[in-house]
């Protein structure tokens, strides 16, 4: 029987994260998505933005739906999908794919 095995799987953290879990005198300086007057969501690091219009922060979704660049540059944390961070629509996903093993990295945590 053959296998399939996704070597390069990527989980979306929560948004939060950083804020919830960093100690306090560190929360200012770790990774925060933060929503712009415009409706975007920025890639805050250490105070700085930064974000790039080539690479939207919610860059880890989907590259289907990705390849609309309209689209892409509208995508918010919001617009994840399900299988990016919850367990059980991941093995949805997986099994619809017919993908039997994935090896899971982070997405953001990698910066």
């Amino acid at each position: 029987m053959t296998r399939i095995i996704d070597a390069d799987g990527h989980i979306v953290e929560p948004r939060t994260l950083w804020e919830d879990y960093a100690e306090p005198e560190f929360r200012d300086r770790m990774i925060q998505i933060r929503r712009s007057r415009a409706g975007s969501d920025e890639l805050w690091i250490n105070n700085e933005n930064r974000s790039r219009p080539s690479l939207p922060v919610a860059g880890v979704d989907d590259s289907r739906r990705l390849s609309d660049l309209e689209r892409r540059a509208q995508i918010t944390w919001d617009d994840i999908l399900p299988g990016g961070y919850d367990p059980y629509a991941r093995i949805k996903v997986m099994d619809e794919e017919g993908i039997d093993v994935a090896v899971l990295y982070p997405s953001l945590w990698l910066l």
